[in-house]
């Protein structure tokens, strides 16, 4: 394509969004599980290569306001974007440099923490060789670097539909019509590939599906940048090795046991059985040492909260009969486990707030008439965490258990909600809200009480319905809506504080 990649993300910038397994939280939470000593989050250093607009880097210079984060990017555009937005936001905490991975010097300093989401890939060979020279240069003695990476055997088949779009596309300056052909392109061969039912072209038509419901940006960047160069598991970790580093596991895929002798090979094993076509490979210096005591006592010092919820309004904890849990995607979860059940029922409770450790034994020993044993406790956390049925943090945010009479949401939220409708939460995930959900976010600096926060939504009644998912069916109907304006504020106010929106 003829479009450079500076340019190509000046004029098409891809979408600031925050990805909750590049914190320093998960990172450091998975560096302790592994047996790495993991630094004070309250003062670690945090760099991020390819940072984009600062959607990754903002939310978590707001939540750790005393470290220190530096984002670099070689699109003008995007630095700009992210300065502004630090700007409104009063941070003092992140600096943003326009500048070329090649130009990174030992002199920028030493982190604990180095983010490359999405770019490896998209880079020519010699800027992999300085990603991974920085991830060892620049990296602290116990720190950790997260590089993500497309990867094959997954990317065979994507591959396909690339080099199909590369072929029929023309090559042109302009992103936007590059996208509008390569939907064309898109949409004929879906029709082409419509009748068969052979098990190639099924497999093809996913695929072309796939990219074809992607944002413009995802179907650009992804499908029609000239350099996008997948690479097995495996030989990102032989690279990486040769680089003066060691693979310490992916940042998604949890493991209930530390790395075995043969895990390089057991991983890559696995990524032919699943098709997996992304990799979140977390690195470390090839001499640290990974200390089983460490990794053992490093439960006891993290938070659980609640990725599952009781399907059962009264679910019997003190018995063997079996209950039902379901979290993200309403898998159902059964368990007929005592310590279990009380474990997922007492984090489910507090949700969004976490209990830490001490505070979870002292309420599953409350639900089951005496104290859990700390090792059995243990296992049971690192189970349940592995099932991603809960999620394990070291620092977790300050989320209120009761909304205030005067409600305070996220500076940075406040922010994003007066640009648009998608803003990130305390947790460093994405939260969408409809037109009415965005206004009302927008007054929640704490000045006002619910009085006129109910003044200010039935102005809005006025206006228009709500939509917001997370309302219950009646409050959805627009009569009973406009009827019920103080039980809708409730009910609004709890779809934030739920979703990690306010602060205490």
């Amino acid at each position: 394509m003829a479009v450079e990649a500076a340019t190509s993300y000046d004029l098409l910038p891809y979408s600031a969004r925050p990805y909750a397994l590049t914190h320093p939280d998960n990172l450091a939470t998975l560096g302790g599980l592994a047996g790495l000593r993991p630094p004070p989050l309250e003062r670690c250093r945090v760099l991020e290569l390819g940072c984009g607009a600062g959607g990754n880097l903002i939310p978590m210079a707001v939540v750790l306001p005393g470290a220190t984060f530096v984002g670099l990017d070689l699109s003008e555009r995007q630095i700009g974007d992210a300065r502004k937005l630090a700007d409104v936001v009063g941070l003092t905490n992140i600096t943003f440099q326009v500048q070329n991975i090649l130009a990174v010097e030992e002199s920028l300093g030493r982190f604990d923490f180095i983010v490359c989401h999405g770019v490896f890939s998209w880079v020519p060979p010699d800027v992999q060789d300085a990603i991974l020279t920085i991830c060892r240069r620049n990296l602290e003695d116990a720190g950790i670097a997260f590089v993500s990476y497309n990867a094959y055997p997954g990317w065979h088949i994507k591959g396909v539909v690339r080099e199909l779009l590369l072929q029929r596309v023309l090559t042109t300056d302009a992103p936007q019509e590059q996208v509008r052909q390569a939907r064309t392109v898109l949409e004929q061969t879906g029709r082409d590939l419509a009748d068969r039912r052979d098990a190639y072209s099924r497999l093809l038509r996913t695929r072309v599906e796939s990219a074809a419901s992607g944002s413009d940006t995802y179907l650009f960047h992804d499908y029609l940048e000239e350099i996008n160069q997948p690479i097995y598991f495996q030989e990102f970790v032989e690279q990486a090795v040769a680089h003066g580093l060691q693979y310490l596991g992916d940042g998604r895929l949890r493991a209930t046991a530390p790395a075995a002798p043969d895990r390089i090979e057991r991983d890559q094993h696995s990524d032919f059985l699943v098709n997996r076509s992304f990799r979140r490979s977390l690195l470390c210096h090839a001499d640290a040492r990974l200390d089983p005591k460490v990794a053992a006592a490093s439960l006891l010092h993290c938070h659980v909260t609640a990725r599952t919820r009781p399907l059962s309004a009264t679910p019997d904890v003190d018995s063997d009969s079996t209950e039902e849990f379901v979290g993200p995607g309403e898998r159902p979860w059964p368990t007929s486990n005592r310590l279990q059940k009380a474990l997922l029922v007492s984090v489910a409770g507090r949700y969004p707030a976490t209990l830490s450790f001490s505070e979870l034994a002292v309420e599953i020993g409350r639900r089951l008439g005496s104290a859990p044993d700390p090792a059995d406790l243990a296992g049971s956390v690192q189970r349940c965490w592995a099932a991603e049925l809960v999620d394990l943090r070291l620092h977790p945010p300050h989320l209120p258990e009761r909304i205030a009479e005067r409600p305070a949401a996220s500076p940075l939220a406040r922010a994003q909600a007066r640009a648009g409708p998608e803003v990130t939460n305390l947790r460093h995930h994405s939260v969408g809200l409809d037109p009415v959900a965005q206004a009302m976010l927008c007054l929640l600096d704490g000045a006002h009480d619910r009085a006129a926060l109910a003044a200010e939504l039935r102005v809005l009644a006025e206006l228009q319905s709500p939509s917001v998912e997370d309302l219950d069916a009646g409050a959805r109907e627009p009569e009973r809506w406009r009827n019920d304006i103080d039980g809708s504020l409730e009910r609004m106010l709890r779809f934030f504080q739920r979703s990690a929106l306010l602060v205490s």
